[in-house]
């Protein structure tokens, strides 16, 4: 029976050190209803798929059966509750939260120079950490403490003091929004479009240059402001193909983040850093330093392996992971490595994580690993497993998402049952594929030339036709393969190579 899983998908998201701390804190109650509970926890974390029947029938003319909504509610509450407790001191968020708590519990108790202090402990926090959302609430507790003391003859002054700072954490948040705001947009554009933008994208990415061009020659003092000027400028050198200007400032905004690494209990300052060290490894990739894209895995690798294992959290694993795997594929694919390539993801860690993908990856990257992987089986000349794996891309529901891997899929299967002889097939694809790409808004001038000659993939067209068609292809491809914009369609597979190996190969038997 498949009912509501919510709450056992929070079950199987708990560690075992998780789960042995919800346990003992069960232990210590002695109520009926807790006893109830954590049978009801203990059922659901042995099963593999929720199966509401089974608990059904497990707490069968009880209050629990009978209640089991409430009953799974009241756990629920339970689970988070404690996760609060052990989480309490794992995260910069989750301790400023605790330090809020204190000053109001303190307050409450007309405690005012204990609850000051802590006040000042959470506001040099909040600030080395650029919290500045805590800061407005800690500023709203002291100005409640202040006027509780009236007695206090410099009141007035601190009072007014505070709506100093606010005015001062109000600018900055503002600040911060508007760059984060535009560097974000721009990335995400990136997720759906790759490197094929609208020309809107491209418009707003030229109106904010001067602003980060100009904030970059200020020298902000604000980490957070200084990481986002760096963000947006490599993304505008970026998408208008000044790599090494993107490898620049790349590779600036790595040191900083390496010199506040005092800053990874932050788990939110932890994933920007993952980010960052992707966009590291995928532009070094793209500019052929392969010592800097080894760098990059190696520092993943260096994350996964030495922090904290509180500070790995099952978010920042997946993040971790997806970035790891897309990028340590896309070196085989840079280097022409194939078959060793072809090795790493057959070996046993990659398959338990290709096995796992759903819901532990962004669909974003999710379709550039199975874009990777089929190419890279391509390049090997293993095509039958290449076919399992563009089919994936293809028929894997990614909606708008990477529209120029998708349509290079397309492409892509034309090539593979090329290859695997599969003439009858293909007959019915390159009508497919040809309806698709003459309705298609399309970009590069590689899709219009694909569908000019797309009867080159016909394994049934007159052998002298198809050479004269070959050589036209390859003629026109020719340039394109060293156009900034166009190259994006060659990087991973050598189509002109193709081409030229077609061109030698005996004609086919009708």
């Amino acid at each position: 029976m498949p009912g509501s899983n919510h709450l056992f998908d929070l079950i199987h998201s708990l560690t075992q050190n998780e789960k042995g701390y919800i346990r003992r804190h069960a232990r210590t109650h002695s109520q009926g209803m807790t006893k109830n509970t954590m049978k009801l926890f203990d059922l659901m974390d042995g099963q593999r798929v929720y199966d509401e029947r089974a608990i059904r029938e497990a707490f069968r003319n009880t209050s629990v059966s009978r209640n089991l909504a409430e009953a799974k509610y009241y756990l629920q509450r339970m689970i988070l509750k404690n996760l609060q407790q052990f989480h309490a001191a794992t995260s910069v968020d989750m301790k400023l939260l605790g330090y809020l708590q204190q000053i109001e519990i303190l307050s409450s108790r007309a405690l005012y120079d204990l609850s000051l202090a802590t006040c000042r402990k959470a506001r040099t926090l909040a600030m080395k950490h650029e919290k500045y959302k805590y800061m407005l609430s800690i500023l709203h507790l002291e100005r409640d403490i202040y006027w509780n003391q009236q007695a206090n003859g410099n009141i007035q002054a601190l009072f007014l003091k505070t709506y100093e700072e606010e005015a001062r954490v109000l600018e900055a948040l503002q600040e911060h929004h508007r760059l984060t705001r535009s560097s974000e947009s721009n990335y995400n554009a990136f997720k759906v479009y790759g490197q094929g933008w609208s020309k809107a994208d491209k418009e707003r990415l030229e109106e904010n240059l001067p602003v980060f061009q100009k904030l970059q020659s200020t020298e902000s003092s604000s980490f957070d402001n200084s990481r986002e000027v760096y963000h947006g400028l490599h993304t505008y050198f970026w998408m208008n193909k000044d790599l090494l200007k993107a490898h620049e400032f790349i590779s600036k905004s790595v040191k900083q983040y390496q010199k506040n690494k005092d800053r990874f209990p932050d788990r939110l300052f932890l994933k920007d850093y993952l980010m960052l060290l992707n966009q590291f490894a995928f532009v070094s990739a793209k500019l052929g330093k392969g010592k800097a894209m080894d760098e990059a895995l190696r520092e993943m690798e260096s994350v996964r392996d030495t922090l904290p294992k509180k500070q790995l959290t099952k978010d920042v694993l997946n993040l971790l992971n997806q970035f790891y795997y897309v990028n340590k594929i896309n070196a085989f694919l840079q280097r022409g490595t194939f078959a060793e390539g072809v090795k790493f993801v057959g070996a046993k860690e990659t398959r338990m994580y290709l096995e796992n993908l759903e819901g532990n990856i962004d669909r974003s990257f999710e379709v550039v690993l199975k874009m990777n992987i089929a190419t890279l089986y391509m390049g090997a000349g293993r095509f039958r497993e290449a076919l399992h794996w563009n089919y994936e891309v293809i028929n894997g529901n990614y909606g708008r998402l990477r529209s120029d891997l998708y349509v290079l899929a397309r492409i892509f299967q034309l090539v593979i049952h090329h290859e695997l002889g599969n003439a009858d097939l293909l007959q019915s694809l390159i009508s497919s594929t040809r309806n698709y790409l003459r309705n298609r808004k399309r970009v590069l001038k590689f899709e219009s030339l694909i569908l000019e000659h797309i009867g080159v993939f016909s394994l049934t067209l007159d052998p002298a036709e198809k050479q004269k068609q070959l050589k036209s292809l390859r003629k026109k491809l020719a340039p394109l393969a060293k156009d900034d914009f166009e190259k994006v369609a060659f990087e991973d597979f050598d189509f002109i190579g193709w081409i030229e190996k077609i061109q030698q190969q005996p004609a086919r038997p009708a």
